[in-house]
């Protein structure tokens, strides 16, 4: 905790070093400042942001703009006959297309890596899009014209704390400019050293503030100064960012719910011989299942997210009810009449109790196709379920036999049982989204040529 508000105080440290400038900007540059503006307070009161929005870009466009101001300052600017609103547009223009191409170089250089596309595209979010479209600019201003210590007195006057400093012709304030930069980088290099305990938040934070001031990580800019940046900007956010689009080993618990109820009607055609009659009878069963749980394990293909980067294997079970929830007796067969002196009756009937559930296994294979982010992605894969019950059944064979001259009777009952393991194969491809909402959680919606299910999951990584 010590190291996370150490880190936080030295950023806001270096980000205030310069904004706490603020209240002091108008007053440094108070006395460069044309009269005509400097007496007006409506522009003065917003001079102070006009000069950081430029010391952003480059505080060497100070000089150029502090010789631009007028009365119409704050208007749209316009090259025409005016030598400092052409040198200004013009540096203007000359310094947007180096941010541009820094920006370009970054984010080439980002893209050029072997990491993930999701990493990638990540780190690029952070960075602010400096990118412009561009045609070179032309130079219409007289370089004689340029006083060059100048520029670099306003650009160090930007860094400096001193309020009332003037200009000594006999300095060099390029060399003075020169420390201000390696000070400031001094201080960058401090801060992004001891990022490892801000949060995620915390960290993008820091770079879309410091990110700003693309000069100090530029060493194209730096080159003119003998400086160079050490700060491995990217390289922060590849170590940060990279688990978080790793793939895992992990084992996760699933319930799915069928929002419509799973039905599987099952009929069955059956014959019996009796006194070598073959009797024909079907019956059939519906059964609906509302949810099915599975156990899931994930093995990485790939180190990254992405396409087939991993493939999961599932086992499951369901449980389906039958909605038939009576016995069922039905008479095969009936026979009464006289023959040979006899009087014969006989009769067969099939009963049988209702299967009361259904045992449903399945096992499954599925695979990422595209991650939209790290938290979704939809995948395909392929569901086996095998169907298995038990069929309890009887036959009840009633014969009775009259014998009209001797006046005798002969009963013959016979109780036959029948019990039948059935089961049946399905196989179904589906397709499914995941989204994780939670850190440990995520909603699954699946889709096969059947069914639709959604549910939940709770995932364990192991590595």
């Amino acid at each position: 905790m010590k190291k996370v508000v150490t880190v936080l105080l030295m950023c806001l440290g270096f980000i205030t070093s310069i904004y706490s400038q603020s209240s002091n900007l108008t007053l440094k540059f108070k006395k460069y400042i044309p009269q005509s503006v400097a007496s007006k307070y409506i522009f003065m009161n917003s001079l102070d942001s006009k000069i950081i929005e430029i010391g952003k870009l480059d505080p060497r466009l100070l000089y150029s703009y502090l010789k631009n101001l007028d009365e119409n300052w704050n208007k749209k600017l316009e090259i025409d006959s005016s030598n400092n609103i052409n040198m200004f547009a013009y540096n203007l223009n000359v310094t947007l297309q180096s941010r541009s191409d820094w920006y370009i170089r970054t984010i080439n250089s980002n893209n050029a890596s072997s990491y993930s596309k999701l990493l990638k595209r990540k780190i690029n979010s952070i960075y602010p899009d400096y990118k412009i479209s561009y045609t070179p600019a032309k130079n219409n201003y007289q370089a004689s014209e340029i006083d060059s210590n100048q520029v670099y007195f306003f650009a160090q006057l930007f860094f400096s704390d001193s309020v009332n400093q003037n200009m000594d012709r006999e300095v060099s304030y390029k060399k003075i400019y020169t420390q201000k930069l390696k000070s400031k980088i001094a201080e960058l290099e401090q801060v992004f050293k001891n990022t490892s305990e801000l949060p995620n938040d915390s960290l993008e934070a820091l770079y879309e503030k410091n990110m700003q001031y693309w000069y100090l990580f530029d060493n194209i800019y730096l080159a003119n100064f003998n400086l160079t940046n050490s700060i491995s900007h990217i390289e922060i956010l590849r170590d940060r960012f990279n688990s978080d689009f790793r793939e895992h080993h992990a084992v996760s618990l699933c319930v799915l719910m069928y929002p419509k109820s799973k039905s599987f009607f099952h009929k069955s055609v059956r014959s019996y011989t009796y006194f070598d009659k073959q009797i024909p009878f079907e019956y059939s069963d519906n059964y609906k299942t509302l949810f099915a749980t599975k156990i899931m394990y994930s093995i990485p293909l790939r180190k990254s997210l992405s396409l087939f980067s991993h493939i999961e294997l599932g086992f499951g079970y369901e449980y389906g009810s039958n909605e038939s929830k009576n016995s069922e007796a039905r008479e095969l067969y009936s026979y009464s009449g006289t023959s040979a002196g006899k009087y014969i009756y006989n009769k067969c009937v099939f009963s049988r109790e209702p299967v009361k559930y259904l045992n449903i296994f399945n096992a499954e294979l599925s695979t990422p196709v595209w991650y939209f982010n790290k938290n979704i992605y939809l995948g395909l894969g392929c569901e086996v379920s095998y169907f298995s019950w038990k069929d309890s059944s009887k036959l009840d064979y009633n014969v009775r036999i009259d014998n009209l001259d001797t006046h005798t009777q002969e009963i013959q009952d016979k109780y036959i049982p029948f019990e039948d393991k059935e089961s049946k194969t399905e196989v179904l491809p589906f397709v499914e989204l995941h989204a994780r909402f939670f850190e440990n959680i995520d909603l699954i919606i699946r889709q096969n040529s059947k069914h639709f299910q959604a549910g939940l999951r709770y995932v364990f990584k192991l590595s």
